[in-house]
């Protein structure tokens, strides 16, 4: 409804297949270390929603400060839409949850990989 994802595949190719690579690098593995390695330590008794809800949130001002200081890509203002915004909510508390449950990183980076290459390469995502 906003617009915000379309099914609109994108044809298979070697190129795409080293996008995949990239977006398995930055985005996923990047964001990941920083928001649920370094921010969301392991699994401890103590704080865990307050650990996943501080990660969502500042994974989630990211993407905006991102557009605001010129840091990303050339079409980063998606980055302050309220619905991608809100789409980013979703994923970061699944992320967290994701690395809490698994006490591990790497659930967390694959589920951020496969929302980013799904998004882009069968939902019209910009490149």
């Amino acid at each position: 409804m906003s617009g915000l994802a379309g099914w609109q595949p994108v044809p298979l190719s070697l190129t795409m297949f080293g996008i995949a690579i990239v977006l398995l690098i930055v985005p996923s593995l990047f964001e990941e270390l920083l928001f649920r390695g370094v921010l969301h330590p392991a699994r401890q008794a103590r704080h865990r929603l307050s650990r996943i809800l501080l990660a969502a949130g500042l994974f989630v001002l990211w993407h905006p400060l991102q557009f605001w200081t010129g840091l990303g890509p050339p079409w980063s203002s998606l980055f302050a839409a309220p619905d991608f915004l809100l789409t980013v909510s979703v994923a970061a508390l699944a992320l967290g949850i994701l690395r809490e449950v698994s006490g591990s990183i790497w659930p967390p980076v694959a589920l951020h990989w496969v929302m980013v290459c799904g998004w882009k390469f069968a939902f019209g995502g910009p490149f």
